[in-house]
């Protein structure tokens, strides 16, 4: 199997990233440099810009091209040149700062390339825009230090990993609202991210009950008011102990897909009037940019095809069910809304489809 190879060279090319350094992404001749806007200043600019004599620009997502182009149906990913930009409007594009409506910039549409580079960048966790440029042939035969990798192990990478999911560790816990339970903990490959699975109490039969809860550092470990997820964590758990147990997958997913940084930078703009998904859609992401594949491998590997699914979220029942996991049943998640989090659960009804059973 090649997966070893496909998951370190794409977790190399996300350090890269990381730190703002320039990666190469090519395949079948054609390819692209690419850098991250996030962390941008003038000596990475200036070394980006060196690099080629081909036509640079700036790679933007299609949520975040609607921003920008408001009175324009932005059908995919958009790029603008960077000739007639600098550092703050770059960030200004890229939604790192406020942007100036005065300043708004010719674009034109991106090519699959930059859509797959930009994948990159959301699983690095960072704002997804980029400094691209094509690879032209003196770049490519130059010694220059860069890292490369394929556009086909960046397509791969989630589907790839997520598919070897394996439980590498398990204990016994004792919990607030379970006194009997236990954890498992999932992971790839040393490095790779974890997700982990609570058994509660002692589930019987085929089909269990199980939740799938996307992480909430601010919910489920600060007690955040701000939104309902800490609450239904706990709620489940009290639900499944007293009902004769059950499993929930808790995926390392904040903010729907998006990380913790970028889930606080939402935050910010919320405070400033907007919801969740407008937020989102400001900096770059989808709605929703969570998938199901590592939870539907997790209950595989837990010895099931078939659950009982505890949730008001029809997408994440869409989801496992398109992962081959039979959902028999939604059992309903109720939780009491208050005056911190009426506006948050108003949105996720009205714009992310999820049901009210009150």
């Amino acid at each position: 199997m090649d997966h070893p190879n496909t998951t370190i060279n794409v977790e190399h090319a996300i350090v890269e990233l990381q730190h703002g350094r320039p990666i190469m992404i090519f395949e079948r001749g054609e390819g692209l440099i690419v850098q991250a806007v996030e962390g941008l200043d003038k000596e990475r600019l200036d070394r980006f810009t060196t690099l080629t004599t081909a036509p640079r620009f700036v790679s933007l997502t299609k949520q975040r091209g609607q921003i920008l182009y408001p009175h324009e149906e932005i059908k995919r990913e958009i790029k603008i040149s960077l000739d007639s930009l600098d550092i703050p409007s770059i960030r200004n594009l890229s939604a790192l700062e406020s942007f100036d409506e005065s300043h708004v910039f010719p674009y034109v549409y991106a090519g699959k390339c930059s859509t797959t580079a930009l994948q990159l960048a959301k699983l690095a966790e960072i704002i997804p825009a980029l400094l691209v440029s094509p690879i032209t042939t003196d770049i490519a035969g130059k010694e220059n230090n860069i890292y490369s990798l394929s556009f086909s192990d960046i397509e791969n990478y989630s589907k790839t990993i997520d598919r070897i999911l394996t439980p590498i560790a398990k204990a016994p816990l004792t919990l607030l609202n379970a006194p009997e339970a236990s954890i498992t903990i999932f992971r790839a490959m040393p490095g790779s991210k974890t997700h982990y699975a609570i058994t509660v109490g002692h589930p019987e039969g085929k089909t269990p009950l199980l939740r799938v809860h996307s992480s909430c550092f601010t919910g489920d470990l600060l007690g955040s008011l701000k939104c309902d997820c800490g609450d239904q964590l706990q709620e489940s758990m009290r639900y499944m102990y007293d009902h004769g147990g059950g499993i929930i997958l808790y995926m390392m997913q904040e903010g729907r897909g998006i990380g913790l940084l970028n889930k606080i930078r939402a935050y910010q703009l919320q405070s400033d009037g907007m919801d969740t998904v407008e937020a989102n859609e400001f900096l770059g992401f989808g709605k929703d940019e969570r998938p199901y594949l590592a939870a539907a491998t997790m209950i595989k590997q837990l010895g099931y095809d078939s659950v009982k699914l505890m949730t008001n979220n029809p997408r994440k029942v869409k989801g496992l069910k398109e992962q081959g996991i039979n959902v028999l049943k939604r059992v309903p998640l109720i939780i009491t809304p208050h005056e911190h989090n009426d506006t948050y659960l108003g949105t996720k009804f009205s714009k992310l489809g999820h049901l009210k059973n009150e």
